[in-house]
């Protein structure tokens, strides 16, 4: 071993103070890399899990979670593009990366009715989708078909949205309103549906009907931007009736109108369960808010409802404010932009004051108002916070177009008023005007004496009001015993008070004829007949009918003898008792619109809806 001594050079221009120790060159520890050598022992000491126990570390994802997904993925992506292959359709892209998450949404790609067809098989066995937005595809009833039978057997999608989507009968030779009805009545997992602008008219409105009616599960229906009108409206109202679960619809711009708006309105007096209904931009107008100020006295279970732009004048508000004065449910009233005017502002307001009342917002939108109404509904904040009020600015005076007069008191009535008052008959009156007890007496003392007492009974007339008095007096000036000119007798003043009288008779019986009249209008419009909704068909014998695939090709669809009876909640078919997992659903015999008749197994034939042969026979 070799020993050099402390401070010996060991090369040129190197003097280190070093021990050399069998050939190897040690230099003295540094104080600084000692600590940061102490601080990394530390840290692996204490991320050596087999020194303790804790039950704070992250958990390890599984296994098998993972599996499952992977390969539900890859089905999913196998199937979608074998699919496509065979359909001759292009896959898209987007659809293939969301398979396996929980929500689809291809909105306005204009798919077409092939690419959705091969959609819906691939969903049928997706087990992980929850919420599928196809909005603005134009797949159209050749499409939707197919997505309809995947949607009925789907355990899983509770959110579908189907706007823009060209769903109306004028589109297609099938009816597409049909398969939404069938899957909307027997489709238990689905809580959110939007139909929006799909181009629905009355007659398809009989088939979306037909769902609503016996299906327990929907919560929440947007019908808006369709064309369902009053025939329409009058089946969606007949399904109201009958659901017992829809919380939320949505009926805005379907030009409803007239019996239509009524029938909706008055479907809701019945229903117990819808607390939003979207009625904006239709046409109640008078005969809806007649019905709608009905239904608001009896229904206590609506929380929100819009009523914006639908053509309520100040007389139509004055239904619905009588409604107001006896709900106890509703919070949110949107009566915007309609020409209801300030004296409808007005009307409103005072009935959401009356006790009892929950209304927290008024929406008056455009509505101009007076200051009477700003310093009412300040008051009414204060008596009940969170109140709030929306309305269209402050004017100074009424609106012309909707002022309300008070009846005008005819001056003689007031005359007859103070001897009312006064227990006086007419004779006694005139003695008291007339001291010297002649019953006559000149025009202008008899008007000094009629002021005076007018006045002091609290009974103030203009000069005007006199001078008509008077006129009236010049009528019964020609009659036997009047006084002569300028000068009045008991004789003038007991018979204008009888032709009074007699006027005020004929005006009593008119205003009641005119009373009677406006009840009977008011039970007329109110009288609104329910239509009668598709029923389902059960086949006793054996029957065959032809049905048509996507391709156009035809096959026979063979129906079994006396099908069970469908339940609200079973999973046959609308209509014939078919299964919707195993066939596609079509239309029964009896509403068949199409040209071409149905031949059925027993020989008959089976047209038009409406149509059918008479058998002639001849008899020598």
């Amino acid at each position: 071993m070799a020993v050099v001594a402390l401070g010996t050079p060991l090369t040129d221009g190197l003097s280190k103070q070093c021990v050399v120790t069998s050939m190897k060159l040690y230099e003295p520890p540094d104080p600084k890399s000692q600590l940061t050598s102490f601080v990394a022992g530390q840290r692996a000491v204490l991320d050596d899990s087999d020194l303790y126990d804790t039950d704070l570390e992250p958990l390890a994802p599984n296994p098998d979670e993972e599996e499952t997904r992977k390969q539900n993925f890859l089905s999913g992506a196998t199937l979608y593009r074998k699919c496509c292959r065979k359909l001759s359709v292009v896959p898209q892209t987007v659809l293939i990366k969301n398979l396996h998450d929980k929500v689809i949404s291809v909105k306005n790609r204009v798919l077409g009715p092939k690419a959705i067809e091969a959609l819906a098989i691939s969903l049928k066995q997706n087990s992980s989708i929850e919420k599928l937005d196809l909005t603005g595809n134009t797949m159209q009833a050749d499409g939707v078909q197919h997505l309809v039978e995947a949607l009925t057997t789907s355990e899983f999608i509770t959110y579908v949205d189907l706007s823009y989507n060209r769903l109306g009968s004028k589109h297609s030779l099938i009816n597409g309103a049909y398969f939404i009805g069938n899957m909307i009545r027997f489709n238990n997992v689905v809580l959110h549906l939007s139909l929006r602008g799909n181009d629905l008219d009355e007659q398809d409105a009989k088939y979306i009907a037909y769902g609503m009616e016996a299906n327990d599960i929907l919560l929440h229906l947007d019908l808006s931007h369709n064309c369902f009108r009053e025939g329409g409206a009058k089946y969606i109202a007949k399904a109201i009736v009958e659901n017992r679960n829809i919380e939320t619809l949505n009926l805005s711009w379907n030009h409803i109108r007239k019996s239509g708006a009524v029938s909706i309105c008055k479907a809701l007096g019945t229903n117990k369960t819808i607390t939003k209904l979207d009625l904006s931009w239709n046409g109640l107008g008078y005969e809806g808010s007649l019905a709608l100020g009905h239904t608001l006295k009896r229904n206590n279970y609506l929380r929100e409802i819009d009523i914006s732009n639908n053509r309520i004048d100040f007389n139509s508000a004055m239904f619905i404010a009588n409604g107001l004065k006896r709900n106890s449910s509703l919070e949110i009233l949107r009566v915007g932009q309609n020409p209801i005017t300030t004296t409808g502002a007005m009307d409103l307001l005072e009935g959401i004051a009356r006790e009892g009342n929950s209304t927290k917002l008024l929406d008056l939108t455009d509505v101009p108002v007076l200051k009477e109404f700003e310093l009412m509904s300040s008051t009414l904040r204060q008596a009940r916070p969170g109140f709030r009020v929306i309305h269209g600015g402050v004017v100074i005076i009424h609106d012309p177009l909707g002022e309300r007069k008070s009846k005008r008191t005819d001056p003689m009535r007031q005359v007859i008023n103070m001897m009312t008052s006064q227990k006086l008959r007419p004779i006694e009156m005139f003695r008291n005007f007339d001291k010297e007890g002649s019953l006559e007496m000149t025009k202008g003392s008899f008007k000094d004496r009629l002021k005076v007492e007018l006045k002091k009974n609290g009974f103030g007339l203009t000069k005007g009001e006199v001078t008509e008095i008077f006129d009236m007096l010049e009528v019964t000036r020609d009659r036997p015993g009047s006084a002569p000119g300028g000068a009045v007798s008991f004789m003038n003043l007991s018979s204008s008070m009888k032709d009074q009288r007699k006027f005020e008779r004929i005006e009593k019986m008119k205003e009641q004829n005119e009373r009677k009249k406006l009840r009977d209008y008011h039970r007329k419009i109110l009288n609104v007949t329910s239509p009668v909704l598709p029923k389902e068909e059960t086949y006793e014998e054996e029957k065959t009918m032809p049905s048509t695939n996507a391709k156009g090709f035809q096959t026979q669809v063979q129906r079994g003898t006396s099908s069970p009876a469908v339940t609200r909640t079973g999973a046959n078919n609308a209509f014939g008792g078919v299964k919707a997992s195993g066939l596609t659903p079509r239309p029964p015999a009896a509403m068949v619109t199409m040209s071409r008749s149905l031949t059925t197994g027993g020989g008959t034939t089976l047209k038009k809806a409406g149509k059918r042969k008479k058998l002639r026979t001849r008899t020598r």
